[in-house]
Protein backbone atom coordinates (compact mmCIF):
# COMPACT_ATOMS: atom_id res chain seq x y z
CA UNK A 1 0.00 0.00 0.00
CA UNK A 2 1.56 3.54 -0.89
CA UNK A 3 1.90 6.36 1.36
CA UNK A 4 -1.36 8.00 -0.53
CA UNK A 5 -3.43 5.45 0.37
CA UNK A 6 -2.45 4.33 3.67
CA UNK A 7 -2.73 7.90 4.85
CA UNK A 8 -5.61 9.24 3.23
CA UNK A 9 -3.50 11.59 1.19
CA UNK A 10 -4.86 14.00 -1.55
CA UNK A 11 -5.72 12.34 -4.40
CA UNK A 12 -6.16 14.38 -8.28
CA UNK A 13 -9.67 16.27 -8.39
CA UNK A 14 -10.97 17.14 -11.91
CA UNK A 15 -13.25 19.53 -12.67
CA UNK A 16 -16.12 18.52 -14.90
CA UNK A 17 -17.53 19.84 -18.12
CA UNK A 18 -19.21 22.89 -18.28
CA UNK A 19 -23.05 22.86 -18.73
CA UNK A 20 -24.31 24.45 -21.76
CA UNK A 21 -27.33 26.31 -19.46
CA UNK A 22 -24.81 27.26 -17.37
CA UNK A 23 -23.19 30.09 -20.08
CA UNK A 24 -26.64 30.79 -22.31
CA UNK A 25 -28.22 32.13 -19.22
CA UNK A 26 -24.80 34.41 -18.83
CA UNK A 27 -25.46 35.80 -22.57
CA UNK A 28 -29.08 35.50 -22.18
CA UNK A 29 -28.95 37.91 -19.08
CA UNK A 30 -26.20 40.19 -20.02
CA UNK A 31 -27.92 40.90 -23.83
CA UNK A 32 -31.05 41.60 -21.47
CA UNK A 33 -28.93 44.46 -19.44
CA UNK A 34 -28.58 42.33 -16.31
CA UNK A 35 -25.09 42.76 -14.70
CA UNK A 36 -25.52 39.16 -12.53
CA UNK A 37 -21.92 38.85 -11.34
CA UNK A 38 -22.52 36.17 -9.18
CA UNK A 39 -23.75 33.80 -12.56
CA UNK A 40 -20.88 35.55 -14.65
CA UNK A 41 -18.56 34.44 -11.37
CA UNK A 42 -19.89 31.03 -11.66
CA UNK A 43 -20.12 30.12 -15.25
CA UNK A 44 -16.10 31.50 -15.50
CA UNK A 45 -15.25 29.47 -12.30
CA UNK A 46 -16.53 26.79 -14.19
CA UNK A 47 -14.90 27.46 -17.28
CA UNK A 48 -11.14 28.65 -15.46
CA UNK A 49 -11.46 25.02 -13.39
CA UNK A 50 -12.07 22.71 -16.05
CA UNK A 51 -9.38 24.42 -18.60
CA UNK A 52 -6.96 23.99 -15.18
CA UNK A 53 -8.07 20.71 -15.35
CA UNK A 54 -7.51 19.83 -18.82
CA UNK A 55 -3.72 21.53 -18.51
CA UNK A 56 -3.11 19.59 -15.45
CA UNK A 57 -3.95 15.98 -17.17
CA UNK A 58 -2.56 16.87 -20.42
CA UNK A 59 0.94 17.73 -18.58
CA UNK A 60 0.59 14.69 -16.61
CA UNK A 61 0.18 12.57 -19.36
CA UNK A 62 3.46 14.68 -20.73
CA UNK A 63 5.32 13.44 -18.08
CA UNK A 64 4.58 16.02 -15.75
CA UNK A 65 2.23 16.11 -12.57
CA UNK A 66 1.04 18.66 -9.90
CA UNK A 67 1.31 17.54 -6.91
CA UNK A 68 -2.60 16.98 -5.17
CA UNK A 69 -0.85 17.76 -1.78
CA UNK A 70 1.28 20.57 -2.35
CA UNK A 71 1.34 21.17 -5.76
CA UNK A 72 4.81 20.48 -6.47
CA UNK A 73 5.70 19.60 -10.01
CA UNK A 74 6.52 15.72 -10.28
CA UNK A 75 8.34 14.65 -13.26
CA UNK A 76 7.78 11.08 -14.22
CA UNK A 77 9.17 8.72 -16.89
CA UNK A 78 5.23 7.40 -18.08
CA UNK A 79 6.03 3.81 -17.54
CA UNK A 80 3.52 1.94 -15.90
CA UNK A 81 5.60 0.31 -13.14
CA UNK A 82 6.56 3.85 -11.72
CA UNK A 83 5.27 5.23 -8.64
CA UNK A 84 5.00 9.09 -8.40
CA UNK A 85 6.79 10.41 -5.56
CA UNK A 86 6.72 14.47 -4.25
CA UNK A 87 10.09 14.83 -2.75
CA UNK A 88 8.27 18.19 -1.05
CA UNK A 89 5.86 16.38 1.24
CA UNK A 90 6.98 12.68 0.32
CA UNK A 91 3.13 12.03 -1.19
CA UNK A 92 2.96 8.99 -3.00
CA UNK A 93 0.73 7.37 -5.44
CA UNK A 94 1.30 4.65 -8.52
CA UNK A 95 1.61 6.20 -12.03
CA UNK A 96 -1.17 3.51 -13.02
CA UNK A 97 -3.49 4.60 -10.36
CA UNK A 98 -2.89 8.26 -11.04
CA UNK A 99 -3.48 8.09 -14.62
CA UNK A 100 -7.31 6.27 -14.32
CA UNK A 101 -8.35 9.67 -12.99
CA UNK A 102 -7.92 11.42 -15.63
CA UNK A 103 -8.74 8.62 -18.49
CA UNK A 104 -12.25 8.57 -20.49
CA UNK A 105 -12.90 11.83 -18.96
CA UNK A 106 -12.30 14.60 -22.35
CA UNK A 107 -9.15 15.91 -20.21
CA UNK A 108 -5.90 14.96 -21.35
CA UNK A 109 -5.53 16.64 -24.73
CA UNK A 110 -2.23 17.60 -25.33
CA UNK A 111 -1.37 19.65 -28.44
CA UNK A 112 -4.93 22.09 -28.41
CA UNK A 113 -4.35 23.95 -25.12
CA UNK A 114 -2.76 27.38 -26.14
CA UNK A 115 -6.73 28.71 -25.89
CA UNK A 116 -7.28 27.32 -22.83
CA UNK A 117 -3.59 28.30 -21.44
CA UNK A 118 -4.43 31.79 -22.52
CA UNK A 119 -7.82 31.90 -21.33
CA UNK A 120 -6.82 30.66 -17.55
CA UNK A 121 -3.93 33.45 -17.82
CA UNK A 122 -6.09 36.28 -18.66
CA UNK A 123 -9.45 34.82 -16.89
CA UNK A 124 -6.81 34.68 -13.57
CA UNK A 125 -6.39 38.50 -13.17
CA UNK A 126 -10.22 39.52 -13.68
CA UNK A 127 -11.70 40.83 -11.06
CA UNK A 128 -14.94 43.42 -12.92
CA UNK A 129 -17.40 41.86 -14.35
CA UNK A 130 -16.72 43.40 -17.73
CA UNK A 131 -12.90 41.69 -17.97
CA UNK A 132 -14.48 38.64 -16.85
CA UNK A 133 -17.41 38.55 -19.84
CA UNK A 134 -14.34 39.53 -22.09
CA UNK A 135 -12.63 36.71 -21.21
CA UNK A 136 -15.33 34.12 -21.58
CA UNK A 137 -16.37 35.60 -24.98
CA UNK A 138 -12.76 35.43 -26.32
CA UNK A 139 -12.82 31.95 -25.30
CA UNK A 140 -15.90 30.80 -26.68
CA UNK A 141 -15.04 32.67 -30.10
CA UNK A 142 -11.90 30.89 -30.17
CA UNK A 143 -14.12 27.50 -29.64
CA UNK A 144 -16.99 28.44 -32.34
CA UNK A 145 -13.84 29.78 -35.08
CA UNK A 146 -12.30 25.89 -34.38
CA UNK A 147 -15.33 24.35 -34.65
CA UNK A 148 -16.33 25.98 -37.68
CA UNK A 149 -13.16 24.76 -38.98
CA UNK A 150 -13.26 21.15 -37.71
CA UNK A 151 -16.45 19.96 -36.92
CA UNK A 152 -16.02 16.55 -36.27
CA UNK A 153 -13.25 17.16 -33.31
CA UNK A 154 -13.79 20.94 -31.59
CA UNK A 155 -12.12 21.70 -28.81
CA UNK A 156 -14.91 23.02 -27.52
CA UNK A 157 -16.29 18.85 -26.38
CA UNK A 158 -13.08 18.56 -23.81
CA UNK A 159 -15.05 21.77 -22.05
CA UNK A 160 -18.52 21.88 -22.48
CA UNK A 161 -20.98 19.23 -22.05
CA UNK A 162 -22.96 17.56 -24.81
CA UNK A 163 -21.73 15.76 -28.12
CA UNK A 164 -19.97 17.26 -30.84
CA UNK A 165 -23.72 17.85 -32.71
CA UNK A 166 -25.28 19.15 -29.57
CA UNK A 167 -21.88 21.74 -28.98
CA UNK A 168 -21.83 22.84 -32.50
CA UNK A 169 -25.50 23.65 -32.71
CA UNK A 170 -25.09 25.18 -29.37
CA UNK A 171 -22.06 27.74 -30.29
CA UNK A 172 -23.56 28.26 -33.32
CA UNK A 173 -26.78 29.33 -31.55
CA UNK A 174 -24.96 31.79 -29.36
CA UNK A 175 -23.24 33.30 -32.83
CA UNK A 176 -25.95 33.29 -35.29
CA UNK A 177 -29.38 32.98 -33.04
CA UNK A 178 -31.48 29.83 -33.10
CA UNK A 179 -35.03 31.23 -33.81
CA UNK A 180 -35.74 32.68 -29.84
CA UNK A 181 -31.89 34.50 -29.31
CA UNK A 182 -29.94 36.61 -31.05
CA UNK A 183 -26.46 36.25 -31.98
CA UNK A 184 -25.61 36.62 -28.59
CA UNK A 185 -21.52 36.02 -29.38
CA UNK A 186 -21.94 38.39 -32.15
CA UNK A 187 -23.52 41.11 -29.02
CA UNK A 188 -20.47 40.48 -27.18
CA UNK A 189 -17.79 41.05 -29.99
CA UNK A 190 -19.78 44.48 -30.68
CA UNK A 191 -19.89 44.71 -26.81
CA UNK A 192 -16.13 44.85 -26.95
CA UNK A 193 -15.93 46.80 -29.94
CA UNK A 194 -18.15 49.83 -27.78
CA UNK A 195 -15.56 49.59 -25.09
CA UNK A 196 -12.30 49.29 -26.74
CA UNK A 197 -14.01 53.46 -28.20
CA UNK A 198 -15.17 54.10 -25.21
CA UNK A 199 -11.57 53.69 -23.93
CA UNK A 200 -9.99 55.07 -26.91
CA UNK A 201 -11.57 58.17 -26.35
CA UNK A 202 -10.81 58.70 -23.09
CA UNK A 203 -12.73 56.37 -20.49
CA UNK A 204 -10.85 54.79 -17.80
CA UNK A 205 -10.30 50.92 -18.03
CA UNK A 206 -10.82 48.63 -15.26
CA UNK A 207 -7.40 47.74 -13.42
CA UNK A 208 -7.77 44.24 -14.32
CA UNK A 209 -8.08 44.54 -17.88
CA UNK A 210 -5.70 42.79 -20.32
CA UNK A 211 -5.83 42.27 -23.73
CA UNK A 212 -7.64 39.65 -25.16
CA UNK A 213 -5.56 37.26 -26.79
CA UNK A 214 -5.52 36.69 -30.89
CA UNK A 215 -7.91 33.80 -32.38
CA UNK A 216 -11.25 34.91 -30.61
Amino acid sequence: MTKAEDAGVARPRWARRVRQDLVRRLYESDARGLRDEELADEAGMALYARCLSMIGASEAAEGKVCCPACKAAILHDRQDETILECVACEWQMPWLEYRKTFQKKKLAAPGILDPLRQFASQYATCRSYETKLIAIDTLLHTFHAQARKWPTSPIAKNVLQGNIQEIVAFLDGLAYGNGSTTGLLASRHSYQATLARSWAGGAKRPKDWREPAEGG
